[in-house]
């Protein structure tokens, strides 16, 4: 083989943007993160010739990194993953860098300040991820859900659920595991004695589950009851109610030792509940939920209807060979898209992710061209599903 066509190979490998004769085109790999704002209280941060500037990001606005991202008081973000089972919401008054390939690292994330809950509820053996924080590394493998806080160059890590590893972030990157249950705090002078045993399980939701829809009849506001599954060591429980996914707008909180209570009075509108269980001593899970619940009027006579959610789409979108689909739907429920081309379907193993707004955000590689149609279907019980179908042309 002679030395220009090595050249020309390895130009191709190495540049593959790049305009050649043979018209291939660089075929694209899915960014692994993108944020999604919930609230207002999001800016993207960007530090220029020691000058910082703030921008502010609106509800349901996407990004993609590198970025970093500062969440203010009363705010919620979420950092989802295009490729992976992944859900981390961010919490006010943090700083958070999302990292790619260019950044020449090997942490995916880096929490500078505050607090991240991060939820893998992935299969064992999956994609692992490497969060930084002051002095160490958190690696996560899936099945897994921690909670993660930065405070003064301090951390505190709390496993609900799977197992979490500290790795000190220096030459001897010494690496301790931690199993369920455990909280441990560490600095840069490395990780003290944890605390073994202390968190609970998450409570399992019996009703209503996510998505349940009420029916009231005429002007009388309608009662609903709240149930869910004992925890082990778990000596009381807290259940709340409220009208939007921050809890800021609370209509109730329960605080008993019984495994249900009920609320009456509840107008019409969509509302939110959320459970978390407590022990002796320290020992509490993690909020479980949220889980939307709808109140609607009905017909007279009428004591139940087969609701599927509402389904729209946003934008669809190709570049290269990645296709890009957003849109919304009820929170609570589950999506599933389908991409089809000339009658036979291009198979794909990717869950959607819905964030809990009901917004989703899905890409997929394809290795066709031409006319791909997209089919989107939601639903809380597969026996009553919303479909939305739309088009993209893919030429790579």
């Amino acid at each position: 083989m002679s030395l220009s066509v090595l050249a020309g190979f390895f130009y191709l490998l190495f540049f593959p943007a790049s305009p050649v004769s043979s018209g291939f085109k660089r075929v694209l790999e899915p960014p692994r993160f993108y944020v999604s704002a919930l609230s207002r209280n999001l800016v993207v941060v960007a530090a220029e010739d020691g000058v910082i500037d703030e921008s502010a990001v609106s509800p349901g606005d996407d990004l993609l990194p590198p970025n970093r991202y500062r969440c203010s008081g009363g705010g919620l973000v979420l950092v989802r993953s295009t490729i992976d089972e992944l859900e981390a919401a961010l919490l006010s008054g943090s700083t958070l860098r999302v990292m790619d390939k260019s950044s020449g690292t090997d942490k995916d994330l880096i929490l500078e300040e505050g607090t991240i809950r991060l939820r893998m509820p992935g299969s064992p053996g999956g994609r692992g991820l490497v969060i930084g924080a002051p002095g160490h590394k958190l690696k996560l493998e899936p099945p897994s859900s921690v909670l993660l806080q930065v405070r003064d160059e301090t951390l505190r890590l709390e496993v609900y659920s799977g197992s979490a590893s500290l790795i000190e972030d220096s030459a001897a990157g010494r690496e301790l595991s931690y199993p369920a249950g455990t909280i441990v705090e560490a600095d840069l002078e490395g990780a003290a004695e944890p605390q073994q045993g202390v968190l609970l399980q998450a409570p399992e939701p019996v009703s209503p589950v996510a998505g349940s829809v009420f029916l009231r009849e005429g002007e009388e506001r309608l009662g609903v009851d709240f149930r869910w599954r004992k925890v082990d060591r778990a000596t009381r429980y807290r259940a709340q109610v409220a009208t939007n996914l921050l809890f800021t707008r609370l209509i109730t909180t329960s605080q008993s030792s019984e495994l249900n209570f009920s609320l009456a009075g509840l107008a019409e509108g969509r509302y939110y509940w959320r459970v978390e269980a407590f022990g002796r001593g320290d020992a509490r899970s993690e909020p479980a939920g949220p889980w939307p619940f709808t109140v609607r009027s009905a017909e007279m006579g009428r004591a139940e209807i087969p609701a599927a959610p509402s389904l729209s789409l946003g934008r669809i979108t190709a570049q290269s060979n990645l296709i890009t689909i957003l849109g919304q739907t009820e929170p609570g429920a589950k999506v599933e898209i389908r991409l089809e081309v000339d009658g036979r379907t291009i198979p794909s193993e990717r869950r959607v992710i819905v964030a809990p707004d009901g917004s989703f955000r899905h890409q997929q590689p394809v290795d066709v061209r031409g006319i791909i149609t997209v089919v989107v279907t939601a639903y809380y019980r597969p026996e009553n599903v919303a479909t939305v179908t739309g088009e993209v042309r893919v030429d790579f």
